[in-house]
């Protein structure tokens, strides 16, 4: 009777010990799963930038990547995976210059159509000018924002001559491999659509902006594009924004085209007339500024 009592005490508190066992393992689930949760919501992801990216720079998708990022009270400023797309800052400007990993926070890039997008668009130095293109001016439509364009002015020469009084015409490569900021008021370079626009605006240096505008009221402005094969670049293969002074002045006359026009006394237009008076007897001597 005795033993059969003892059975019984042990069998007893093995269940015992199996319920408290189990009772434990169940009660500890949850604050292991709690543990999880709380690490996953310490951190998020958030858009930084992929390179460096310089002020001015137009913003791809390629220069953009998510990082993780510890999670802080205020994320305002940041953008966060969920609440934007990567696709969302392409197009924009970089108003203040970001290192690789930077966070792409409010104000530091400036989107289309907010206040200062141009000027940040704008390399250091450099101005904004627009000009007014035709569907042949401006080759049709297919020019777009962060295309490279040779400025050209056709205009015509007064020739004053007893022998052939009249009016040349001539046309000249003015500015060379001037980058295309805008079409109309889009400067996104994302556009695949060729689509003929009434005004364009280049990025161009001071003395740029004035040789623009003075072509404008001597004759009609025309844009040529230029080949990205053929854009200068520096050593790390980016395209270089700058007057090509290596190539030669290039115009063409209207004797150039047509053989029924007799050739100008002075392909390059650089002479100097001078009034030269004897008394009463006036002549006119004509000399040629291009030879020493």
């Amino acid at each position: 009777m005795q033993t059969r009592k003892i059975v019984l005490l042990l069998v007893a508190l093995l269940i015992a010990s199996g319920t408290v066992l189990i009772a434990r393992g169940m009660l500890s689930a949850p604050d292991g799963a709690a543990k999880v949760d709380n690490v996953i919501q310490t951190t998020t992801e958030i858009l930084v930038a992929a390179v460096d990216l310089p002020a001015g720079t137009m913003v791809k998708d390629s220069d953009l990547k998510w990082k993780v990022w510890p999670l802080e009270e205020d994320m305002s400023n940041f953008a966060v995976k969920g609440k934007v797309q990567m696709s969302d800052y392409a197009g924009n400007v970089v108003r203040y210059g970001l290192r690789t990993g930077e966070p792409i926070q409010v104000g530091r890039v400036v989107k289309p159509g907010e206040q200062g997008f141009m000027a940040a668009a704008l390399a250091p130095g450099m101005r904004a000018v627009s000009i007014a293109v035709t569907p042949t001016s401006g080759v049709a439509g297919f020019i777009f924002p962060g295309d490279r364009v040779d400025v050209i002015v056709t205009h015509e020469i007064g020739q004053q001559s007893d022998i052939n009084p009249s009016n040349r015409k001539v046309s000249e490569t003015m500015l060379r491999n001037i980058r295309v900021l805008a079409l109309d008021q889009k400067m996104s370079d994302q556009v695949t659509e060729a689509k003929v626009a009434q005004i364009v605006t280049l990025e161009v240096t001071g003395k740029q902006a004035e040789t623009i505008a003075l072509a404008g009221e001597m004759g009609a402005v025309s844009l040529a594009l230029r080949s990205i094969a053929n854009l200068p670049t520096d050593g790390n293969n980016k395209a270089i924004g700058m007057l090509l002074d290596t190539e030669p002045h290039e115009m063409t006359w209207d004797s150039d085209i047509s053989q029924v026009l007799p050739r100008p006394a002075n392909r390059s237009g650089a002479v100097q007339r001078i009034k030269i008076i004897r008394g009463q007897e006036t002549t006119e001597a004509v000399y040629d500024l291009t030879q020493p």
